[in-house]
């Protein structure tokens, strides 16, 4: 049987790419002539080289709906200690970076941040696994923990999610000047 898995709840979509010195000049310009940094930011199309996740944060519903239309809810508060560890944590390792060129832009929104698709006969949550990635934390910039990765019977768990039901949305750029 089909079963569809989604994670809805508040969250981030965080990407933190490296700046050329001459851009962080010109963007600094901008802000300091009056502009507002969101409005522009993506004229300069930033890689998210140094880290990147779209996902829901620690506290989050899982719901489970099977090819029938039946619906089960799970708490992730309810999961963190239980016995078949389905949330473990893992932590995020950077190489070196050179953090005044660091540019950070955080999306919070409150929508489904997570829908994917598995198969098995009978769901059985002690054969999902949640990781989160914890301490996210890019010199000045700390984010909270966020879902890294889903997988059942060990495979990964593919994320199909568009933007579904977005309820609000709040929009940070950081940078150190």
């Amino acid at each position: 049987m089909k079963y569809k898995i989604e994670l809805s709840g508040y969250g981030n979509s965080i990407s933190v790419g490296h700046l050329k010195s001459d851009i962080k000049s010109e963007i600094l310009s901008r802000v300091s002539d009056g502009e507002d940094i969101s409005d522009f930011i993506k004229e300069y199309n930033i890689k998210s080289d140094v880290y990147q996740n779209s996902n829901v944060n620690e506290e989050f519903v899982i719901t489970i709906t099977d090819s029938d239309g039946e619906t089960y809810n799970y708490n992730s508060l309810d999961l963190f200690d239980d016995d078949d560890e389905t949330i473990k944590y893992e932590y995020l390792k950077l190489k070196k970076i050179d953090e005044d060129l660091i540019l950070c832009t955080s999306v919070r929104e409150n929508r489904n941040f997570f829908v994917g698709e598995i198969e098995d006969g009978l769901f059985d949550l002690s054969k999902l696994k949640i990781t989160m990635m914890g301490n996210i934390e890019i010199g000045d910039f700390f984010f909270d923990d966020m879902v890294s990765k889903i997988k059942y019977k060990g495979s990964v768990v593919k994320n199909n999610s568009k933007v579904l039901s977005l309820k609000s949305s709040i929009v940070d750029v950081f940078m150190n000047v």
